[in-house]
């Protein structure tokens, strides 16, 4: 057996045995590339080869498979070239580019649905592939400076004068796209660490991971990078039993899952690694993972906390809007109607909903109460001394690092904001609610988790549940009243519509974060 002897597989087919000198074949047109792999083990073992190189055709299954055949069979020392790779040093080879590190070129393909170009980019050690199959213009875009371009030289007279007018100004140059005699000169030159005369391109893995997290997707770009690299991306991924991990390249090829064994909101690290065998390697690790009572407790800190620092600016003009809103409304139905007619509107536009109200009985009624309606209104009870608005919207504004905007702004916001905007709370909060029966209207979405919660999903990956916006609603307007009051509020009366509930362990958590007793009251 020849020394420094490197096995070299095409298109998982043809097997060939070479050193920086010589070539001979093994097996040529193998049916498949375990028959391959088999002539290679009986050609030359593991032991006898110092590598195997491998140039890979299709998708990212055809990457797969022959690596890990490979690696079956005790070989350890793989590395693959994409054809990619190939293809680009063979549009370039031997041409007068005169590009120093840093200088782009263009390379021109011609596809049914038009012309596509890649951009090749001069580093210090080769050409790194970095935009494929973009649109011309996005590629002189972003690459401004280029004086070259590359096409096929056999394209049609017609291909290459649309290719010449797509980019003007620039040195056209008519090339190869695979050069046969390319492919051991290639390989010999990754065996040798050369740069193939200044033409060699660098290792290119073409596949993003793209994840499908619950109903919800996400990427982790790596196809911008030189193998072999390592990434990590923090990803929120709530209460999803699975993470899903797909190759780009057709969004077909599974990577792998990750399967949950508990029910938790979790925040993970996915990590990809590519080494020279170009096959993505990824793993997971949860970093934070709560149940949905913790979250809940997480979530109910956060919101409050924003509106103990005061960041619930606004809330008095919204409420003064809102009143002014309905003062027009009232007066215009008191001019445009007889008298009988204007009284019964006029009551129709302040009144309240009817008394089919929750849950406790109480001795003692607190003298200020809040009525939440099932129009999304919140109907304000106080003493003389209250000189506030009587009602305000039980709308929800909540966006990720930004402080919760409650009534009428949440309101407003719909129309920019829609999955970010909650209201429809009684619902939210029935006990006959079905998450998977939502209001089609909702910009948001609901769930219930295996402890029977109800988990709400707004945009931007914010997860939320009834009862923080309960508490949100209570605590806001709570503020409000207490600014228009001049007696303290210790005890505050809440009404609901019969079938919401908010349980007593929840209702007392609230009243310890607003400071104040909360009671449900019924008539």
């Amino acid at each position: 057996m020849a020394p420094n002897q490197y096995a070299f597989i095409d298109n998982g087919r043809d097997v060939f045995l070479l050193t920086l000198s010589s070539v001979s074949t093994v097996v040529f047109g193998a049916p498949t590339v375990d028959a391959a792999i088999a002539a290679l083990l009986e050609a030359a073992p593991p032991n006898t080869l110092k590598g195997v190189y491998l140039i890979n055709y299709a998708d990212f299954e055809s990457f797969r498979r022959p690596v890990e055949a490979l690696k079956k069979a005790g070989y350890t020392n793989i590395e693959a070239i994409d054809i990619f790779e190939l293809s680009m040093a063979s549009f370039i080879y031997d041409l007068p580019l005169k590009c120093g590190v840093g200088d782009a070129v263009i390379v021109c393909t011609c596809l049914d649905t038009g012309l596509s170009a890649t951009v090749l980019q001069k580093r210090k050690k080769g050409w790194q592939i970095v935009l494929i199959n973009a649109e011309p213009s996005k590629a002189l875009a972003s690459y401004p400076s280029v004086r070259d371009v590359v096409f096929f030289e056999k394209e049609s007279k017609q291909r290459q004068a649309l290719i010449r007018k797509t980019f003007p100004g620039r040195k056209i140059h008519p090339s190869v796209m695979i050069r046969q005699e390319l492919k051991i000169a290639f390989v010999r030159n990754r065996i040798s660490k050369g740069d193939l005369d200044g033409y060699d391109v660098l290792p290119y893995c073409r596949y993003d991971m793209l994840l499908k997290i619950g109903d919800r997707k996400d990427v982790i770009f790596i196809s911008d990078k030189v193998p072999p690299f390592t990434v990590s991306k923090e990803i929120d991924v709530g209460d999803a039993p699975t993470v899903e991990i797909r190759a780009n390249d057709n969004g077909v090829d599974l990577v792998k899952t990750f399967k949950f064994t508990s029910t938790k909101f979790r925040v993970v690290s996915i990590t990809v690694s590519v080494d020279k065998t170009l096959v993505p390697q990824v793993s997971l690790k949860t970093i934070v993972g709560l149940s949905t009572d913790q979250l809940i407790e997480e979530a109910l800190n956060k919101a409050m906390g924003f509106l103990d620092d005061g960041n619930f600016a606004g809330f008095e003009d919204m409420m003064n809007r809102w009143q002014k809103h309905k003062d027009a409304q009232f007066e215009a139905a008191k001019k445009g109607a007889s008298d009988g007619q204007a009284n019964k509107q006029a009551e129709a536009i302040g009144a309240t909903l009817p008394k089919q109200l929750s849950q406790l009985e109480l001795n003692s009624t607190p003298t200020t109460i809040l009525n939440f309606t099932s129009d999304n209104r919140v109907l304000i009870k106080a003493d003389e001394t209250y000189t506030g608005v009587k009602e305000v919207l039980a709308y929800v504004l909540l966006q990720d690092g930004k402080p919760p905007m409650i009534g009428q702004q949440a309101f407003d916001a719909l129309k920019k904001n829609r999955d970010s905007v909650f209201y429809d709370l009684t619902r939210l909060l029935a006990t006959d609610f079905n998450p998977s029966r939502p209001n089609p209207a909702w910009g948001f979405k609901t769930t219930r988790n295996t402890d029977g919660k109800v988990v709400i999903h707004g945009g931007g990956n914010v997860i939320t549940f009834p009862i923080v916006l309960f508490g949100l609603v209570v605590k806001s307007t709570l503020l409000y009243i207490q600014k228009h009051m001049e007696s303290d509020v210790t005890a505050l009366g809440i009404r609901l519509p019969v079938g919401s509930v908010v349980s007593e362990d929840e209702l007392k958590t609230i009243s310890q974060r607003i400071g104040v007793d909360l009671m449900f009251l019924v008539d």
